[in-house]
């Protein structure tokens, strides 16, 4: 998969932490998620609030997270390794 390009050589890294309760975390309320993403040429972290029900916090978390993968992915397509062939 690596010699077809579909395994890009830069790494890009997520990370989540926040609090899913029940109970506060560290001072910080139950719902309070914040997430990281660094890419080759970006870092962008941030803070979302949920309501303080535990599987949401983790779906909306996730959620989130993957999403903005995704932007920050699509954005170096046609950059470097992530460059898609006119062909595929």
């Amino acid at each position: 998969m690596k010699e077809a390009g579909l395994i890009p050589e830069e790494k890009v890294r997520l990370g989540i932490t926040g609090g899913a309760g029940p109970d506060t975390l560290e001072g910080h309320p139950v719902g309070q998620v914040f997430i990281a993403i660094a890419g080759p040429d970006e870092v962008k972290g941030f803070e979302i609030r949920t309501p303080p029900r535990r599987i949401v916090i983790k779906r909306r978390a996730a959620n989130t997270a993957l999403t903005e993968l995704r932007k920050m992915i699509t954005g170096l397509v046609g950059v470097g390794p992530f460059a898609m062939s006119e062909e595929g």
